[in-house]
């Protein structure tokens, strides 16, 4: 008699529901008629920050803004916050919610965020653009953040991605995952980079529009049976529960 040994050698993923309160930031209290007033926008806050949506006809309208055109991943509306500035010295923004329900320890949960640069970058003449900036992280907390345009040094985000090769023409999905502690019930999205490797003697800046943003639990929930033994030179059929998994 030997015993089986299985192990997966692909498998599919099973993703949960979006725990993103108006991830696609479709509901306001009021329209926003000015920038800075992200705080409108339902279930979501962050210092000095802008909403944009096509209620708007003025600074804050999509696709045109004062920060740019673009047109909404999805529906119509979409954020925009400066990542980071040397204008005032230094400053960087970031937008911030509260999950539908708080993280489950151990299990692993996905994030996306869909985001473009801004055309207008916050830069010292129309002229120039300083995309230096080369990730964008998701820090989650227990409890809530900090609410300042001051840069939030010393936190390491659960989620880091590069953002190199970002542009003004399109939508790009930015995805990551990371496995919960348990403690998790807020967020906020935004550079947490210490040293900003900008040009000496320049000012300027990047400022991104975000969209469609998720965090999802994803798992690899596989159930091949009870353990079983077979007699050698004989075969067993084995029947996963998740499709087009393949097996030795």
């Amino acid at each position: 008699m030997v015993f089986l040994f299985i192990g997966i050698v692909t498998k599919s993923q099973n993703l949960g529901s979006n725990l993103v309160k108006n991830y696609s930031f479709e509901d306001y209290f009021n329209c926003p008629y000015n920038n800075g007033q992200f705080i409108f926008c339902k279930f979501w806050w962050g210092y000095s920050c802008d909403y944009m949506n096509s209620c708007d006809n003025t600074y804050c309208g999509v696709p045109y803004s004062s920060s740019g055109y673009q047109n909404a991943k999805t529906g119509d509306a979409y954020a925009h916050f400066i990542i980071y500035t040397s204008q005032i010295g230094p400053w960087k923004e970031y937008i911030k919610s509260r999950l539908q329900t708080k993280l489950v320890k151990n299990k692993r949960y996905c994030t996306e965020l869909n985001i473009s640069v801004a055309d207008r970058c916050v830069t010292e003449s129309s002229s120039h653009n300083f995309p230096y900036l080369d990730s964008i992280g998701i820090f989650f907390s227990h409890d809530t953040i900090l609410d300042t345009y001051t840069p939030l040094y010393g936190l390491n985000p659960q989620v880091n991605n590069s953002i190199t090769g970002i542009d003004t023409s399109s939508w790009r999905a930015i995805r990551g995952s990371f496995v919960a502690n348990g403690s998790e019930d807020f967020f906020a999205i935004g550079n947490y980079t210490d040293t900003v490797p900008w040009p000496a003697g320049q000012v300027g800046g990047l400022s991104l529009f975000v969209d469609d943003v998720s965090v999802c639990e994803c798992s690899f929930d596989i159930n091949l049976g009870a353990d079983t033994s077979q007699c050698e030179g004989k075969s067993l059929i084995l029947n996963s529960n998740l499709p087009n998994a393949t097996y030795t």
